[in-house]
């Protein structure tokens, strides 16, 4: 497995650990959808009341690793699954071609750490636009999550599909 991989896995574990020591009552995609600014505000005095506030900037701020880690993880999966691909069929050049795209999940995490890391330095003051505005741009990194995951299980399956048909598949890509 590369280490963009297991950096990747790394991030997203210690990212849930410090999620579970924040206490928060919220998984951490639902937080992300919480659009009512008041309700935001109430569950940011809840985690200060209960002092868990502090876990909860970690886990915002491990999940900047996260997102970057994804970032290389997903080019480098994206290209070996090109490479994967028979040299000039239509699969290893639509692959290769979407390499770029595999940033793009990733990149719009980084909006939405960026406007979490906003309310969370003010937690009790910050702009009511900022609530919705986070809760949007969360919901479009899960809508191209949906659209991603998919598309590299199609890959995956033409894959293995293509590796159970061809003996001694491995071999050859080697060579």
């Amino acid at each position: 497995m590369p280490l963009t991989v297991l950096c990747a896995l790394a991030a997203q574990l210690t990212m849930q650990w410090a999620m579970r020591r924040a206490e928060h009552p919220l998984s951490l995609n639902a937080a992300n959808l919480v659009s009512d600014p008041d309700e935001q505000r109430r569950l940011y005095a809840l985690l200060l009341e209960q002092g868990t506030f502090h876990w909860f900037v970690r886990t915002e701020l491990i999940d900047l690793l996260w997102a970057l880690s994804l970032a290389a993880a997903l080019v480098w999966v994206t290209t070996a699954v090109g490479r994967g691909h028979p040299q000039g069929s239509r699969w290893r050049r639509l692959a290769l071609a979407t390499v770029p795209l595999a940033v793009v999940v990733p990149a719009i995490d980084l909006v939405e750490n960026a406007f979490s890391l906003t309310m969370l330095a003010d937690p009790d003051g910050f702009a009511d636009w900022l609530a919705p505005t986070h809760a949007a741009v969360s919901r479009t990194k899960l809508t191209g999550l949906a659209i991603v995951l998919p598309y590299y299980g199609l890959h995956a399956v033409v894959l293995g599909v293509r590796a159970l048909s061809t003996p001694h598949r491995r071999e050859r890509v080697r060579g």
